[in-house]
């Protein structure tokens, strides 16, 4: 359901045509969500892995749906802890 629905968002972006230049290496210019995944990293929506990459393949757990889906609503938590 998470891949669905972040395929159903990142099929949307495409609709744009916005082109940008690559960012994550093993992200190539035709995988088949290209636009969108650099798109969304050049808005601060994705940031990839520590390691640079971005890992289109893996499947991703609620944690990184949720920060992607309050990412892209243009939130930004309060991070500081709650007493």
């Amino acid at each position: 359901m998470r891949k669905l629905i972040l395929s159903i968002f990142l099929s949307s972006v495409l609709f744009f045509g916005i082109s940008i230049a690559a960012h994550f290496d093993d992200v190539k210019n035709n995988h088949k969500n290209y636009t969108s995944i650099e798109y969304l990293e050049s808005i601060g929506t994705l940031q990839g892995y520590p390691d640079g990459d971005y890992k289109p393949t893996k499947i991703i757990n609620r944690a990184e749906m949720a920060k992607i889906l309050v990412a892209s609503q243009g939130i930004n938590p309060d991070q500081s802890p709650r007493l």
